[in-house]
């Protein structure tokens, strides 16, 4: 059964059944699990871009672009410094790396 106290039918926005009469005022979902299953939906979308719990980025190639960041931020790199001496402490620091994989 729809909703009485309005003058549209109110559907459910997960499996677009009726809203019973007897769900809050301004709920979208017919049910519990509806309910849920759009928060998991919501949180996954948020999940694939961010960990919830730390704010680190979740793809691999934003982590490795986070990595990278944190690299220049301990090597002291500021903002002023123009791109191209940015390229040469990464190289500087690919090549630190390359020489502590040959070494273990």
């Amino acid at each position: 059964m729809a909703r009485k106290d309005s003058f549209r039918t109110m559907y459910c926005v997960v499996c677009t059944d009726e809203i019973p009469a007897g769900r809050k005022k301004d709920s979208v979902t017919c049910s519990p699990e509806c309910s849920k299953a759009r928060k998991d939906h919501f949180r996954s979308l948020i999940d694939n871009k961010e960990c919830r719990y730390c704010n680190r980025p979740a793809t691999p190639e934003e982590r490795a672009r986070y990595a990278a960041w944190r690299r220049w931020e301990k090597a002291g790199i500021k903002d002023e410094q123009s791109a191209a001496s940015l390229l040469r402490e990464v190289e500087r620091l690919k090549r630190k790396l390359a020489e502590r994989g040959d070494a273990a």
